[in-house]
């Protein structure tokens, strides 16, 4: 059986989120690891996402995959959005630098 599932049973169904963090808590134990949590393992990758992040269309799609709206993800993840918000601004600028005839905006000068 294929539910196009990320982890499934041996059978192929959802495993049980009750099950999957008992899983994950043996694993964890044995490895002898510090303690990690599904909730944990879900911010991680969620940071992750918002941090490199290259447009808009990514953070909706991050925001998708959560279930939350683009709003709500931003204000959770905002510690992560500092660092792309300097990559962002550096691109605008490397842009402008190599073409200085099109970085005039078209409603004239800004002040």
């Amino acid at each position: 059986m294929d539910n196009d599932l990320v982890i499934n049973t041996k059978t192929g169904t959802p495993v049980s989120p009750g099950n999957f963090d008992q899983t994950l808590e043996r694993l964890v134990a044995d490895a002898g690891v510090p303690r990690l949590t599904s909730h944990g393992l879900r911010h991680t990758a969620a940071t992750h996402m918002v941090r490199h992040a290259e447009d808009i269309g990514e953070i909706r799609a991050a925001a998708d995959l959560l279930g939350h709206s683009p709003d709500i993800l931003m204000k959770t993840y905002a510690h992560a959005v500092p660092e792309s918000v300097s990559t962002v601004t550096d691109k605008i600028g490397r842009r402008a630098a190599a073409n200085p005839g099109r970085s005039k905006s078209p409603l004239g000068p800004v002040s």
